[in-house]
């Protein structure tokens, strides 16, 4: 089927003498399968905590979504931004009305989630793809300094997916408290759905 991502699939060792690169993993179909799904698309996604890449088979492509402007909402992320608090401290204003304050503060965070906080998807996808770039680097023989960048990069990457996994923890949420008495038969399955996924069996 092709493929789009980093060429190789595993790598292993720590420095450029015990590196190894191998392309071990590949994606199939059929006939009747590509017939069926013709925007079907491979992506050999970054080694982060395996040596081995994940691959990821998309039946409708991978163009990106389209962007929407939603209301504004506080994002429980937020909290895990080591400059947050500060920011609330600043923009507080003790002085003023409680419902004055938090309009202003309202406006405020918005610029700041813009400005300073940045989209949680964006900023995964770009340090994804520098990742990737490295990867790609560090496979064709580059430099050692790579190597520390990675891993700099990898840890960044962490503190993504916790804020992005935050996010999606709170959105859960809300969608259970507006609606969760109305079906509860739903939420248990979703929850149990949930736990499956999450749960690393082999």
């Amino acid at each position: 089927m092709g493929f789009s991502g980093p060429k190789f699939t595993r790598s292993r060792g720590q420095n450029l003498e015990t590196r190894k690169n191998a392309r071990l993993d590949r994606a199939l179909c059929n006939i009747e399968w590509r017939l069926r799904f013709q925007d079907g698309g491979v992506r050999y996604l970054i080694c982060h905590q395996s040596d081995h890449a994940p691959i990821l088979i998309s039946t409708t492509g991978f163009s990106s979504p389209v962007a929407s402007k939603k209301p504004f909402e506080f994002q429980a992320a937020w909290l895990l931004h080591k400059g947050f608090e500060e920011f609330i401290s600043r923009m507080w204003m003790a002085s003023t009305p409680v419902n004055v304050t938090l309009k202003a503060l309202t406006e405020r965070l918005d610029i700041w989630n813009k400005e300073t906080f940045g989209n949680l998807f964006r900023r995964k996808r770009n340090i994804w793809r520098r990742i990737v770039g490295i990867q790609e680097n560090i496979a064709a023989g580059g430099p050692r300094y790579l190597l520390k960048l990675e891993l700099k990069l990898r840890n960044r990457l962490d503190e993504v997916l916790s804020q992005i996994e935050l996010f999606w923890y709170q959105k859960s949420r809300a969608e259970y408290i507006k609606d969760g008495d109305r079906n509860t038969c739903f939420f248990h399955l979703s929850t149990i759905i949930r736990r499956k996924i999450n749960r690393i069996e082999t």
